[in-house]
């Protein structure tokens, strides 16, 4: 008899970090909705969940493939989806799968070949690639709007190309464009919509039905809609959300002030509150148009964001728990308690979960543990496009080269609990995660250094060895990296 195929949903909360939602207990109730999930929905929620890149690419490439990032490939000198890799959509519409594509950001885009697979894919946000490449890099040095619209004409009349100047400007001027650069609510909105459409097309379909979803209503620029903003408090700060990319550079001069970085912070959380909302309706409506005990329900994240922890700000720079620390929640076909599961899991370990649960043939990589049958020892995050990052930030900030921040290329956490950093000096920093989660004392510089050193130092060389991140990690300089993912960064 044919095992009958659940539908699947998976929604990515872009930028979305386990450590601001109430469900994995933070202060704030941000996301009242999730906890009822859990706990009347019998949604299964990991709290030990990371995600094996620090920002974007990497890690939705990890979820489609179920590899690491030295492994699929995509990080800072490239940004496309390899093609001579099997990804999950590939994988599903193989099993005889219908499948749905809905991203709100560009990085998860046609143009970076993440819809290969999909019968159908909805971008947001339009971008024009093409141009933004060849117009956009001549703009980043520019001081201020001013100085930005004299560097614009300036290679309009040195290049004489009216055509890409032209479609450069209706993107700028694009309200579609705007909208979800500074406010993302009204894509979110739209995105609830196109997916409620799909899923009650699919409960028609014969077929069984896919549907992925990134939210980017927790990306910044941390405007969250009307009703919820200054819940959570109002900092006054002479900056505000417009001055976000000039404080970014403002806060690793030192000059960033502690009521902007608050500031930033409770707008994050609205975002949170208002994006646990639109998640618990998107549930709701699949519970009342489909049999939600034929479907998997799966809410996760890419990766987190820090404000001033450990000198940081944004998601870049590091792999702090703040930053790969994800929420992931499932609600498994049939499912009815709540369940709360504490075993090591990451992101790319969704590929061989639903490989098993579906029952397909296709071999899963070695990197991908399914959460149904197998268990984890170590998880593994790696960012490796740091070096590049540092020599943009040491063009705005040049002492930015003593701080003592971050610098992290891969860290690897322990089934135990125990975190070691591999910095780009070949130093280490090591963490017990059971009394120190959020990396305050750092073992590994302690006189006499710490009993598990070895061991852990001895298992990063050995995985760094052996997944290929010791060849590409670091040799990725300025100079290496094309010009198109120049104009992105």
């Amino acid at each position: 008899m044919k095992k009958e195929l659940p539908n699947i949903i998976l929604i990515v909360c872009d930028t979305l970090g386990a450590k601001h939602t109430s469900l994995y207990g933070y202060e704030r109730r941000t996301t009242p909705n999730l906890e009822r999930l859990v706990a009347e929905e019998g949604f299964t929620a990991y709290t030990r969940c990371f995600a094996p890149g620090t920002w974007t690419p990497s890690s939705h490439a990890s979820l489609f493939t179920g590899l690491y990032p030295s492994e699929h490939g995509c990080h800072g000198r490239n940004f496309f989806l390899k093609e001579d890799i099997y990804t999950l959509p590939e994988v599903l519409k193989e099993n005889g799968y219908q499948t749905f594509g809905i991203s709100n950001n560009v990085m998860v885009s046609p143009y970076f070949k993440f819809d290969r697979g999909f019968d159908k894919f909805y971008e947001m946000v339009k971008y024009d690639h093409g141009v933004i490449s060849k117009v956009r890099p001549n703009l980043l040095e520019g001081q201020n709007k001013l100085h930005k619209v004299m560097l614009l004409i300036n290679y309009l009349i040195k290049s004489k190309d009216i055509n890409s100047f032209l479609r450069f400007f209706t993107w700028m001027s694009s309200n579609y464009f705007k909208n979800c650069a500074k406010d993302s609510t009204s894509c979110t909105r739209k995105t609830l919509k196109f997916a409620q459409k799909i899923i009650s097309d699919a409960a028609q379909s014969p077929k069984p039905s896919f549907l992925f979803i990134n939210f980017m209503q927790t990306h910044e620029k941390y405007n969250p809609p009307k009703g919820i903003k200054g819940i959570f408090g109002n900092y006054k700060s002479c900056y505000d959300r417009r001055h976000m990319k000039e404080s970014w550079w403002t806060f690793f001069k030192g000059e960033a002030e502690e009521n902007f970085l608050k500031h930033l912070e409770a707008r994050y959380d609205e975002e949170v509150l208002f994006l646990d909302k639109v998640l618990y309706e998107l549930f709701s409506y699949t519970k009342r148009t489909c049999d939600i005990d034929k479907c998997i329900f799966i809410i996760t994240s890419d990766h987190g964001e820090l404000f001033g922890e450990h000198g940081l700000f944004g998601h870049s720079f590091s792999t702090y728990n703040e930053l790969i620390h994800i929420p992931l929640l499932i609600k498994f076909p049939g499912s009815k308690k709540p369940d709360l599961c504490s075993n090591l899991v990451q992101l790319n370990d969704l590929f061989a979960t639903l490989m098993d649960i579906i029952g397909s043939p296709m071999p899963t990589p070695k990197s991908s543990l399914s959460l149904v049958s197998d268990r984890r020892k170590i998880a593994i995050s790696q960012h490796i496009y740091l070096r590049y990052a540092m020599s943009v930030l040491l063009k705005h900030v040049p002492h930015a080269q003593d701080f003592p921040f971050g610098k992290s290329e891969m860290a690897l956490i322990t089934e135990d609990l125990w975190k070691i950093i591999w910095r780009i000096d070949d130093s280490f920093e090591i963490y017990d995660l059971n009394r120190d989660f959020y990396e305050s004392k750092n073992l590994g510089i302690q006189k006499g250094g710490c009993e598990k050193a070895g061991e852990l130092t001895e298992i990063l060389r050995t995985f760094a060895d052996s997944s290929g991140f010791k060849d590409i990690s670091l040799r990725i300089e300025e100079k290496e990296v094309p010009e198109f993912v120049k104009a992105f960064c």
